[in-house]
C-alpha cells in the first residue's frame, strides 16, 4: 500500500496499563497485516497532546483523525470500523481524509 492511501491510527496509552498493552498488541497485529500507519501517544510523555485531543480515558484509539474506540478492542472491531467508515476515511481519489 502506498503512503497516499495509508490509514493513520493513533493510540493514546497509559504506560503500565494492561488494557493499553493489549490494545497496542491488537493494533500492531492489524497494522502489520493491513499496512496501516500507527502513532503512539503516551500519557506521561505526551500530556499536551492528550489535553489537545481531549483524551481522558486510556486506551483511546483514533482512526483517520476520529475517535473510534475507548477501552479494549479486538482485531474484528478494527476491521468492522474500517468497513463501516470506509467512505468517510477515503475520498474519491483514494487518499485518506
Amino acid at each position: 500500500m502506498n503512503n497516499r492511501s495509508t490509514i493513520h491510527i493513533e493510540l493514546f496509552l497509559e504506560p503500565g496499563c494492561r488494557g493499553s498493552s493489549t490494545v497496542l498488541n491488537v493494533v500492531n497485529t492489524v497494522a502489520e497485516t493491513l499496512e496501516l500507519d500507527v502513532q503512539i501517544w503516551l500519557r506521561d510523555r505526551d500530556a499536551a497532546e492528550f489535553m489537545r485531543r481531549g483524551v481522558l480515558i486510556c486506551p483511546a484509539t483514533f482512526i483517520a483523525g476520529r475517535l473510534a474506540f475507548y477501552g479494549p478492542i479486538t482485531d474484528e472491531d478494527i476491521h468492522a470500523y474500517l468497513q463501516k467508515h470506509k467512505s468517510n476515511i477515503f475520498n474519491t481519489t483514494g487518499e485518506t481524509v
